[in-house]
Protein backbone atom coordinates (compact mmCIF):
# COMPACT_ATOMS: atom_id res chain seq x y z
CA UNK A 1 0.00 0.00 0.00
CA UNK A 2 1.60 3.52 -1.05
CA UNK A 3 0.54 6.78 0.56
CA UNK A 4 -0.24 9.63 -1.07
CA UNK A 5 0.82 13.21 0.35
CA UNK A 6 -1.23 16.40 -0.44
CA UNK A 7 0.56 19.01 -1.86
CA UNK A 8 1.12 21.76 -0.08
CA UNK A 9 -0.59 19.83 3.35
CA UNK A 10 1.56 20.32 6.50
CA UNK A 11 4.46 22.50 5.13
CA UNK A 12 5.01 25.64 7.02
CA UNK A 13 6.31 28.91 6.01
CA UNK A 14 9.59 29.68 8.09
CA UNK A 15 9.71 33.28 9.16
CA UNK A 16 12.73 33.69 8.22
CA UNK A 17 12.04 32.64 4.45
CA UNK A 18 9.20 34.86 5.06
CA UNK A 19 11.26 37.52 6.05
CA UNK A 20 13.46 37.06 3.12
CA UNK A 21 10.51 37.20 0.56
CA UNK A 22 9.57 40.88 2.24
CA UNK A 23 12.92 42.19 2.18
CA UNK A 24 13.59 40.95 -1.45
CA UNK A 25 10.33 43.04 -2.52
CA UNK A 26 11.35 46.16 -0.95
CA UNK A 27 14.73 45.90 -2.56
CA UNK A 28 12.94 45.18 -5.98
CA UNK A 29 10.63 48.16 -5.50
CA UNK A 30 13.58 50.44 -4.25
CA UNK A 31 15.62 49.69 -6.95
CA UNK A 32 12.82 50.55 -9.47
CA UNK A 33 11.49 53.74 -8.18
CA UNK A 34 14.02 56.41 -10.03
CA UNK A 35 14.20 60.32 -10.32
CA UNK A 36 12.16 60.93 -7.02
CA UNK A 37 12.65 64.79 -6.13
CA UNK A 38 13.42 65.98 -2.44
CA UNK A 39 11.70 69.05 -3.51
CA UNK A 40 7.79 69.46 -2.85
CA UNK A 41 5.75 69.67 -6.27
CA UNK A 42 4.89 73.15 -5.20
CA UNK A 43 8.75 74.23 -6.07
CA UNK A 44 9.15 75.32 -10.19
CA UNK A 45 12.72 75.31 -9.23
CA UNK A 46 15.56 74.06 -6.50
CA UNK A 47 15.44 77.04 -3.79
CA UNK A 48 19.26 79.06 -3.95
CA UNK A 49 21.16 81.72 -2.41
CA UNK A 50 22.59 83.86 -4.61
CA UNK A 51 25.33 86.19 -2.41
CA UNK A 52 26.80 89.89 -4.04
CA UNK A 53 28.47 92.69 -2.38
CA UNK A 54 26.62 96.10 -3.43
CA UNK A 55 28.78 97.91 -1.70
CA UNK A 56 32.10 98.20 0.39
CA UNK A 57 33.90 101.17 1.44
CA UNK A 58 36.01 103.31 4.74
CA UNK A 59 34.14 106.09 6.71
CA UNK A 60 33.82 107.59 9.61
CA UNK A 61 30.91 106.02 10.88
CA UNK A 62 30.65 106.33 14.45
CA UNK A 63 31.16 109.90 14.40
CA UNK A 64 34.91 109.81 16.14
CA UNK A 65 36.02 112.23 13.12
CA UNK A 66 38.27 109.25 12.29
CA UNK A 67 37.70 107.12 9.25
CA UNK A 68 39.04 103.64 10.50
CA UNK A 69 34.53 102.18 9.96
CA UNK A 70 34.25 99.83 6.77
CA UNK A 71 30.75 99.67 5.55
CA UNK A 72 29.51 96.78 3.39
CA UNK A 73 26.14 96.43 1.79
CA UNK A 74 25.18 92.49 0.74
CA UNK A 75 22.17 91.43 -1.27
CA UNK A 76 21.23 88.15 -0.88
CA UNK A 77 18.85 86.97 -3.61
CA UNK A 78 16.38 83.73 -2.61
CA UNK A 79 14.25 81.87 -4.77
CA UNK A 80 10.66 79.58 -4.47
CA UNK A 81 9.36 80.11 -1.08
CA UNK A 82 7.68 81.68 1.51
CA UNK A 83 9.98 82.07 4.32
CA UNK A 84 13.60 81.61 4.42
CA UNK A 85 16.44 80.26 7.24
CA UNK A 86 20.27 80.87 5.96
CA UNK A 87 23.37 81.45 8.13
CA UNK A 88 26.41 83.85 6.42
CA UNK A 89 29.59 84.25 7.79
CA UNK A 90 31.13 87.76 7.11
CA UNK A 91 34.75 88.19 7.41
CA UNK A 92 37.19 91.41 7.17
CA UNK A 93 40.19 90.58 6.04
CA UNK A 94 43.58 93.18 7.05
CA UNK A 95 45.89 93.83 4.63
CA UNK A 96 48.56 92.73 7.52
CA UNK A 97 46.17 88.88 6.90
CA UNK A 98 44.53 89.23 9.90
CA UNK A 99 40.72 88.27 9.95
CA UNK A 100 37.86 88.83 11.45
CA UNK A 101 35.07 87.02 11.04
CA UNK A 102 31.70 86.97 12.16
CA UNK A 103 28.32 84.60 11.83
CA UNK A 104 24.78 86.32 11.60
CA UNK A 105 21.31 84.35 11.52
CA UNK A 106 18.73 85.59 9.09
CA UNK A 107 14.99 84.31 9.09
CA UNK A 108 13.61 86.19 6.06
CA UNK A 109 9.95 86.79 4.63
CA UNK A 110 11.33 88.50 1.26
CA UNK A 111 13.19 86.83 -2.08
CA UNK A 112 15.87 89.52 -2.24
CA UNK A 113 17.02 91.19 1.28
CA UNK A 114 19.78 93.70 1.83
CA UNK A 115 21.84 93.60 5.10
CA UNK A 116 24.50 96.52 5.98
CA UNK A 117 27.10 95.30 7.84
CA UNK A 118 29.46 98.20 9.47
CA UNK A 119 32.82 97.02 10.88
CA UNK A 120 33.55 99.90 13.52
CA UNK A 121 37.25 100.79 14.22
CA UNK A 122 38.80 97.79 11.63
CA UNK A 123 40.83 100.27 8.84
CA UNK A 124 43.93 100.87 10.91
CA UNK A 125 46.47 99.42 7.95
CA UNK A 126 46.95 100.98 4.66
CA UNK A 127 47.13 98.44 1.80
CA UNK A 128 43.99 96.23 0.42
CA UNK A 129 41.19 95.16 2.53
CA UNK A 130 38.90 92.08 1.67
CA UNK A 131 35.31 91.03 1.88
CA UNK A 132 34.35 87.62 2.26
CA UNK A 133 30.84 86.49 2.46
CA UNK A 134 29.81 82.60 2.68
CA UNK A 135 25.98 82.28 2.95
CA UNK A 136 24.52 78.94 4.10
CA UNK A 137 20.65 78.84 2.90
CA UNK A 138 18.91 76.11 5.01
CA UNK A 139 15.40 76.01 5.00
CA UNK A 140 13.50 75.24 2.61
CA UNK A 141 16.64 73.03 1.57
CA UNK A 142 20.32 73.30 1.16
CA UNK A 143 22.41 75.92 -0.86
CA UNK A 144 25.33 77.73 -0.26
CA UNK A 145 26.94 80.68 -1.95
CA UNK A 146 30.46 82.61 -1.85
CA UNK A 147 32.00 85.84 -2.73
CA UNK A 148 34.50 88.19 -2.11
CA UNK A 149 35.39 92.06 -2.35
CA UNK A 150 38.84 93.63 -2.05
CA UNK A 151 38.93 97.70 -2.16
CA UNK A 152 41.98 99.77 -0.61
CA UNK A 153 41.19 102.26 1.99
CA UNK A 154 44.44 104.90 1.58
CA UNK A 155 46.09 105.13 4.89
CA UNK A 156 44.79 103.43 8.30
CA UNK A 157 44.22 105.31 11.59
CA UNK A 158 43.79 104.19 14.92
CA UNK A 159 40.72 103.92 16.72
CA UNK A 160 38.40 102.43 19.58
CA UNK A 161 37.14 98.55 20.24
CA UNK A 162 36.59 97.27 16.89
CA UNK A 163 32.93 96.30 16.46
CA UNK A 164 30.41 94.58 14.35
CA UNK A 165 27.27 96.04 13.33
CA UNK A 166 24.28 94.35 11.19
CA UNK A 167 20.83 96.33 10.05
Amino acid sequence: MTKMKKIGSGMKIRPRVALFGVLLSLLFVMSSVSGVSAYPASYLYEPEIKVSIEAAYYDCLDGDGIENDVFSLIRFDLSSSLIYEYYYWITLELPSGKAFCYEVHVFAWADTIYLRNVFYDYATESGDYTIHVDALLISPYWDSDTVSHTFDPPGGSSGGEPTLIVY
